[in-house]
């Protein structure tokens, strides 16, 4: 690990536009360093894990397209009412 200069804070690897080889920025002070000689010790590498879980499915079309039956807004309705006769403050 690399201190930084100025506070003692640990310097956390970061990318920067000007250094194409990253960079060494304390979050305490501000203080930033590309000296490539310390960051040849870090490799930044951007990878994706695809799971099944990760993945977006599509739906072409709502069960409900005329929105909610008239049935089931009641049932909704009618519970609701339950909780709030049961709900105390």
């Amino acid at each position: 690990m690399i201190f930084c200069p100025n506070c003692d804070a640990v310097l956390t690897p970061i990318k920067e536009k000007d250094a194409p080889k990253g960079a060494l920025k304390c979050l305490d002070c501000d203080y930033q360093s590309t000296d490539e000689q310390s960051m040849e010790n870090y490799v930044f590498k951007e990878e994706l894990n695809h799971t099944e879980k990760s993945k977006i499915e599509i739906v072409e079309h709502s069960l409900y397209e005329d929105g909610i039956p008239e049935d089931m807004k009641e049932e909704l309705r009618e519970q609701y009412r339950e909780a709030l006769e049961n709900f105390d403050l």
